[in-house]
């Protein structure tokens, strides 16, 4: 079964971030990287628990603890929410960011 793949606020705001970066230097390796990661959601969205479970984060966002997974695309660590009809991508964040700091700036509690 194929699902969609839905974007937050979040994750659009994250992408035309990195686009926007990357850009700055070389605006083909921009559009490679974001049409990367894009890629890699659709793959994620046909095989979504191939991803790492983060149950830290499920349990944040009041979810089952294997609905939430992150997959890694070279700095980026991308994560998303599994249902039956679609992954719904939370963000992308750069692994050399803290996790809480960037989670608690998009989840304040």
């Amino acid at each position: 079964m194929t699902r969609a793949v839905r974007l937050t606020t979040y994750a659009q705001a994250d992408l035309n971030q990195l686009f926007a970066y990357i850009g700055r230097d070389n605006p083909g390796a921009a559009e490679r990287y974001v049409r990367a990661l894009r890629e890699r959601c659709v793959f994620y969205a046909e095989s979504p628990l191939l991803g790492q479970a983060e149950p830290r984060l499920a349990r944040r966002l009041g979810q089952p603890a294997d609905k939430v997974r992150s997959f890694l695309y070279r700095n980026h660590r991308c994560y998303y929410l599994v249902s039956d009809e679609e992954i719904r991508v939370l963000g992308f964040i750069d692994t050399r960011r803290d996790l809480d700091t960037a989670l608690e700036e998009r989840l304040p509690h």
